[in-house]
């Protein structure tokens, strides 16, 4: 019975080991997640900034424009040609 006791006590010692083990896990889980969100916010909001900066540039404005256009075209051209065939 002693024995018995002895075991239910060492198992309950492993298993709050391995809770303690998988709440250390988790916040350093919860820390670099936290991290990588901040990284990836500053990433998104330099690239909006560039993009909006690049778009209030009238000569890069009417580039995208012209690119857009073309674009537009090329598939134009793509559809017709395949219309033709």
């Amino acid at each position: 019975m002693q024995l018995h006791l002895h075991d239910l006590q060492h198992n309950a010692s492993e298993l709050r080991n391995q809770l303690q083990q998988l709440k250390k896990l988790q916040l350093q889980n919860q820390e670099t997640v936290r991290n990588m969100l901040k990284r990836t916010e500053t990433e998104i909001s330099v690239r909006v900034t560039d993009t909006v900066r690049r778009q209030e540039d009238p000569l890069q404005r009417q580039r995208a424009m012209v690119e857009e256009e073309r674009l537009k075209y090329l598939n134009e051209e793509e559809l017709i040609t395949q219309q033709l065939k």
